[in-house]
């Protein structure tokens, strides 16, 4: 079975969207998929709880924003369920590694805050950054995060570089994957399924809304249908969210079906011609067109990589000459 690397991304674009998510990270929530017995196991790295993490984000971010900018930016970082059975070292490593490498993409100053979650079923890292252009020292998640050819580079850097030391893939490139929030993405991997809620003649029965000493005010028809609804929508959230998921994975499924097609049909004039070999040298030639396609493939990886970071030198180059001639004058 593969074991792939997981990296995901959120966009905050608010202090209050952040701080929401920091009360989750920081367990200062409910959180029904989390062991509670294990909490204290979790690495808090940089500040403690939400109101240190609050007040780290507020410091690091420019004294202008730009109206609707991103002002933070969530990564989780985790992996295939099961990847790293008996291999808690690897997985140590694994999350170390992750947290450097997203420290050295946005400047350490940068990364506010992290936390290694290890009371949930699969241990995992959650970092938050606010995305400073090193350049200009304003909030530019683009220059991050761009399209989807920039988010393609960075899944490979990332696979190349964190993951592949550790024995895990790359996920399948160019898929259509659906993206969900990255709370509701776990959180559902990790639930198990409610059993049917039970409607009581209690439940239909109208409450009193307001007691009085001569009359109360009861719900009227109206109401108690609004009641029984959103506690049957609460009930029943779970699964709904873990449907979501299991969708994701029915269209993953799919896209790696036609990949593989698209693969036996440029793979069909190859297998014409190992026809024609004797057997005893028929593996070995399969063997050398394996490895070269994995060498070329990864210096192609290597290469886009590189230019990318040439790229970005370049514009920074660029920019201190301009800057400089500014000065000059």
């Amino acid at each position: 079975m593969s074991k792939f690397a997981i990296l995901r991304v959120q966009k905050l674009k608010s202090p209050k969207s952040v701080r929401a998510s920091m009360k989750h990270a920081y367990r200062e929530q409910d959180t029904p998929n989390a062991d509670a017995t294990r909490t204290p196991d979790n690495d808090l790295i940089g500040p403690q709880n939400v109101k240190q993490g609050m007040a780290a984000f507020e410091k690091a971010l420019p004294e202008k924003i730009r109206k609707n900018a991103v002002q933070c930016i969530e990564y989780l970082v985790t992996s295939s369920p099961g990847a790293f059975e008996n291999r808690d070292a690897d997985q140590e490593a694994y999350l170390n590694e992750a947290l450097r490498w997203i420290q050295e993409r946005h400047g350490k100053d940068n990364v506010i805050a992290a936390i290694i979650h290890r009371d949930e079923k699969t241990p995992h890292l959650s970092a938050y950054v606010v995305p400073k252009d090193p350049d200009t020292g304003r909030l530019n998640c683009r220059r991050f995060l761009g399209g989807a050819k920039a988010l393609n580079e960075m899944q490979t850097d990332f696979a190349r570089v964190v993951g592949r030391p550790v024995g895990l893939e790359r996920g399948i490139e160019g898929s259509k994957a659906t993206h969900t929030k990255l709370k509701t993405y776990y959180g559902a991997l990790e639930r198990d399924a409610p059993e049917h809620k039970n409607l009581t003649p209690a439940d239909l029965k109208p409450q009193v809304l307001k007691k009085g000493i001569f009359t109360s005010v009861v719900e009227d028809s109206e109401q108690v249908a609004k009641r029984i609804s959103q506690t049957v929508q609460q009930h029943y959230e779970p699964a709904i969210q873990s449907a979501t998921v299991a969708r994701t994975a029915t269209k993953q499924a799919k896209a790696d079906r036609e990949s593989l097609k698209q693969l036996q049909s440029r793979l069909e004039p190859l297998v014409k011609a190992l026809r024609d070999i004797p057997t005893q040298y028929r593996e070995k030639v399969i063997e050398g067109c394996v490895k070269l396609a994995q060498q070329l493939r990864q210096k192609l990886q290597d290469q886009a990589v590189e230019a990318q970071r040439e790229r970005a030198k370049e514009i920074g180059r660029n920019r201190s000459r301009e800057n400089s001639r500014g000065r000059g004058r």
